[in-house]
């Protein structure tokens, strides 16, 4: 008998995965804004295997409602930016005795679907999405390659038994899971709050926000060593957040030299630049005659940066850490997206409620925020 999964989002992640798990013999219901844009079947073209799917979705529709009627489990694609307005809408329907596997876990997800988790549902959080996802032609085409070569790490809230969070990672993405000890494990995760956000500061900051750019760079492959100084320069502040929270136990979050098995600015820039999986995505931009211009409306801007980089710093006044170097990234951020979420390096501003940082989940000392996550 074939097992009934919900996904909510048709893009990257969420075409790749519905395919994957039809082939898998799941009955995907897929819930998307633009049903209409889709066709079966859809198609996904494996770089890994050198494979190509081709698989009819058991259903494609803007019903929420349909989806939960049917489905005890859910994998969240959509991105942080969009959290808190799907927490709206599953709070309105009620939602109750469901597991959200959240793909990544990252923006909050803890605090934002706190009200969600007292319904009587769970949370998974995965650490890093179990690969690279891209749509090659939005609702008909996806490729997956890159994938996770060391496994998935995840973690629930509340504690789901070990057991049961390992099988069903395991069996729904076909990787190793292992357990972290706890969710700020996942939050604290500096891939794209840290990697995304000084790429962008490096690659648009020198000039104005309108400024028309001869080439669209390709973000991984041109990367460079001014992005690999600024990225370890912030990443570094992030690491003091474990010294002062050494009593929780933080063993997972990985300064990115190790993840990227680097030891300093030119060996991370030649690691970074070299990843095939990668080496295709440019940077977010809009080509205009000649000419491109930055997309400020791409989720590298509007999910990183508010829901990313942000939610570091929020933690980092908690935990009384000085962050110069991430503070030069978000106040030019805020700048060009008119924003004030600081007024100060240690002050926030009248946009910090738009974010989804513990201390507007009433969270608003160093003892509240490690009895959270204990």
């Amino acid at each position: 008998m074939k097992k009934n999964i919900g996904i909510i989002g048709g893009g990257n992640i969420g075409t790749a995965v519905a395919i994957e798990l039809t082939h898998k013999k799941y009955n995907v219901f897929l819930c998307t804004s633009h049903p209409d844009k889709f066709k079966n079947p859809l198609v996904l073209i494996d770089e890994d295997f050198k494979t190509t799917l081709s698989e009819n979705i058991y259903s494609i529709s803007s019903s929420y409602d349909y989806m939960f009627k049917n489905c005890n489990i859910i994998i969240v694609t959509m991105p942080s930016n969009v959290f808190n307005s799907l927490n709206k809408t599953l709070m309105e329907n009620h939602v109750k005795n469901k597991t959200f596997i959240i793909l990544p876990g990252t923006g909050g997800s803890e605090f934002v679907f706190k009200d969600l988790i007292l319904q009587n549902n769970n949370i998974i959080g995965l650490q890093r999405v179990p690969a690279v996802y891209r749509l090659k032609e939005y609702g008909k085409i996806a490729t997956i390659s890159g994938r996770k070569k060391d496994g998935l790490y995840a973690c629930s809230m509340p504690k789901l038994k070990q057991e049961y969070v390992i099988m069903l990672i395991e069996n729904l993405f076909g990787l190793h899971c292992q357990i972290l000890p706890n969710y700020l494990n996942v939050t604290l995760t500096p891939s794209n709050p840290i990697l995304h956000t000084t790429r962008l500061y490096c690659l648009f900051s020198k000039h104005n926000k309108d400024f028309a750019y001869k080439r669209n760079p390709y973000f991984y492959r041109d990367w460079d060593l001014e992005s690999s100084k600024m990225l370890i320069a912030c990443n570094n502040e992030l690491m003091k957040i474990k010294d002062v929270l050494n009593n929780l136990d933080l063993s997972y979050v990985k300064s990115l030299l190790v993840h990227y098995e680097s030891t300093d600015e030119e060996s991370l820039t030649n690691k970074i630049s070299s990843i095939k999986s990668l080496s295709d995505i440019k940077s977010p931009m809009i080509e205009n005659g000649e000419f491109f211009q930055v997309d400020w409306s791409s989720r590298y801007f509007t999910a990183d940066f508010p829901q990313g980089l942000i939610i570091i710093k929020s933690i980092c006044l908690l935990c009384n850490i000085s962050t110069p170097n991430i503070d030069k990234v978000i106040f030019w951020y805020q700048k060009m997206a008119e924003k004030e979420y600081f007024i100060s390096d240690s002050k926030f501003g009248k946009d910090i409620k738009e974010c989804n940082i513990p201390q507007n989940y009433g969270i608003n000392d160093l003892e509240e925020l490690i009895a959270y996550y204990k």
